[in-house]
């Protein structure tokens, strides 16, 4: 689908830049030689396309933004309902941006690795494949057949040439006699690097099945670590969610106990609010397969197997928004060894992640506040909102690939393939 609405998008904006082209040249495109309205037409055409991606961008970006400060506000007025209903929104703007979107434009964030840019990027077959993508890339193509069919009349061309081809013949190795056979020797020379070339690609055949081979047994076993990743899931998605809604109507009580450990002159501010102690232990409810969900997701994200997991993704955008997800959120978190940091963490055991930021605070250097508690309160909850924001998105992400999945593997073939891969881990 998404690729049958990309051609659309080049068509529709491939005419849009001929329409411009043509304003602009207006009566003078007679006068034009093929080969300059035709650099004329893919340069209107690629400004017309970086505008539109640049046009997408810019405004997916406002929404979200703006879908995002709803949603803290919310978080903080424990507004659950609404906060759902806002991060479903997002949801519908990052899918359909992910449709109409060509990423004809891409913008890199990051370290600039620059010994690795120069081998892996400079080298000549690098250079050539780009130049070919960019040669036979649509906007290319649909603009050299407009020009084709526009300035020239195609009854006109004579084809005949393309006979000869059928003219060539293979050279008649016939041997009649000993002379023949000396005079062709150069013919049967020239022969021996195709012979080579062939016994190489043999060779090459036989190592790619021997790598293909391991590569499938890779693929099957990322497949089959989806299959128990949605599973435990699905599994415990109950007790998540309600250990989030419990989260986020205790954000009051949290909020406090930090300001408590933080501020030295705590007892005398006016206004505050004496909660009663809090056993986090049982507050919520402990998500039995918590070890086994980060172990998969860990092993997900390993050498071996992360480049079949982003395969995967692509058979559907509620694998791949999960996918993009989880990326962001472990390889971020997990680089730095900020493993308690991650919203997979903090739905998994949101007990031990209030622990954790409680602590946070107690070893803090105290520090003395004015009288203004409800302001010190609202300060201090917004410093983790954004936790419980980024929280609720994967989780909203979770449901919507459990539910995805379970449709996928109702597939006769991928069931049978799950299967199969499982009763050889037994």
């Amino acid at each position: 689908m998404r690729k049958i609405i990309e051609n659309l998008v080049y068509i529709v904006l491939s005419s849009l830049a001929f329409y411009i082209a043509k304003c602009f040249l207006g009566d003078k495109t007679n006068d034009i030689s093929v080969v300059s309205y035709f650099i004329m037409i893919v340069f209107a055409t690629f400004v017309v396309l970086i505008l539109y991606d640049f046009m997408i961008m810019f405004v997916s970006r406002i929404l979200k933004n703006m879908l995002y400060d709803r949603t803290v506000k919310k978080i903080e007025n424990i507004e659950i309902t609404r906060v759902l209903r806002c991060i479903k929104i997002n949801y519908l703007v990052s899918f359909i941006k992910y449709y109409v979107r060509l990423y004809w434009v891409r913008i890199g964030f990051g370290e600039k690795k620059e010994i690795y840019s120069y081998i892996w990027f400079s080298n000549f077959k690098y250079k050539i494949e780009i130049l070919m993508k960019w040669i036979f890339s649509p906007p290319v193509l649909i603009s050299a057949a407009y020009v084709f069919v526009l300035k020239n009349n195609i009854k006109t061309y004579d084809f005949s040439f393309l006979l000869k081809l059928t003219e060539i013949s293979i050279v008649d190795l016939k041997i009649k006699n000993m002379w023949e056979f000396i005079e062709r020797v150069p013919v049967i020379i020239s022969m021996l690097p195709l012979l080579l070339i062939f016994y190489r690609v043999g060779n090459r055949n036989r190592i790619k099945s021997i790598v293909s081979k391991k590569k499938n047994e890779n693929k099957k076993i990322v497949i089959y670590k989806i299959f128990e990743l949605s599973s435990y899931f699905e599994e415990g998605i109950y007790k998540i969610s309600k250990n989030m809604e419990t989260l986020l109507r205790k954000q009051n009580f949290i909020a406090g106990k930090r300001l408590e450990n933080e501020i030295e002159n705590y007892c005398e501010i006016s206004g505050r609010n004496n909660f009663v102690s809090m056993d986090f232990c049982h507050a919520f409810d402990e998500i039995e397969m918590a070890d086994e969900i980060e172990k998969i997701v860990k092993e997900l994200f390993c050498r071996d197997n992360i480049k079949y997991f982003e395969e995967f993704s692509f058979y559907s955008y509620r694998f791949r928004v999960l996918y993009s997800t989880l990326s962001f959120d472990y390889a971020y978190d997990f680089k730095n060894n900020n493993k308690h940091g991650t919203s997979l963490y903090l739905l998994l055991n949101p007990s031990k992640y209030i622990q954790d930021i409680l602590q946070i605070s107690k070893d803090s250097n105290k520090r003395k506040a004015s009288d203004d508690y409800e302001k010190l309160l609202f300060e201090k909850k917004s410093s983790f909102s954004k936790d419980i924001y980024d929280a609720l998105e994967l989780l909203f992400y979770i449901g919507l690939f459990v539910a995805e999945f379970n449709c996928f593997i109702k597939n006769g073939s991928t069931e049978a393939l799950i299967r199969e891969i499982a009763e050889k881990s037994k």
